[in-house]
């Protein structure tokens, strides 16, 4: 073969330069494969999805049945009993939220009077949420302690002093307090914070 052109060489053997010949059976043969791939992969994707499917709904039926069976073992009687006495409890929620109770504001006074002050008397106007109180204080600087005392309680939003006298070595005096609308409703509190019943007096000149 010594001396023998190249293209001679090629052109004896049947081959085209730069290209692989295949086997004559091998595109067959591929397509055979990726046919009976695709119809593997097709029959597995439908068994699943017909068989799955009938197991979930079969598990879904079993639920319903089981939940049908719940309910027919209690007696219709006691499922209107109950539907009647959650109904009950929501009404009396609602009334007891929407309920004006005056003692809440008690608690608010007992926690928010000067150790020098006591109160005659108390009225209210829940409409206009306003609270007057009659009282006596030891002297003018115990009264005005108590005013500035108000004056830090959340829950009470104006102080007016409507009179004040000294008689009998006390001091008589009447305010009027505005309060907050919570103040009179059934409802859960934060606790009220106290403040100091004895602050510093102020100093006289």
């Amino acid at each position: 073969m010594n001396g023998q052109p190249v293209s001679s060489l090629n052109s004896s053997s049947g081959r085209v330069p730069g290209r692989e010949v295949l086997p004559s059976g091998a595109p067959r043969k591929f397509l055979t494969f990726s046919f009976f791939l695709f119809l593997l992969v097709a029959l597995t994707y439908f068994g699943l999805s017909v068989g799955y499917k009938a197991y979930l709904n079969r598990d879904i039926d079993k639920l319903e049945g089981a939940l049908n069976d719940l309910r027919f073992e209690v007696p219709q009687e006691e499922q209107d009993e109950l539907v009647s006495f959650f109904s009950q409890v929501a009404n009396i929620k609602k009334v007891l939220d929407e309920h004006v109770i005056a003692s809440n504001f008690f608690s608010v006074l007992e926690k928010n009077t000067h150790s020098k002050i006591a109160y005659t008397n108390m009225d209210l106007s829940v409409a206009d949420r306003k609270i007057g109180l009659s009282g006596v204080a030891a002297d003018y600087d115990a009264l005005v302690t108590q005013l500035a005392i108000f004056e830090s309680v959340p829950e009470i939003e104006r102080i007016v002093l409507d009179n004040s006298q000294r008689n009998e070595g006390v001091v008589a005096f009447r305010v009027t307090l505005t309060v907050d609308k919570g103040v009179f409703n059934f409802k859960e509190r934060a606790p009220i914070p106290q403040s100091n019943s004895e602050p510093t007096e102020p100093e006289t000149q």
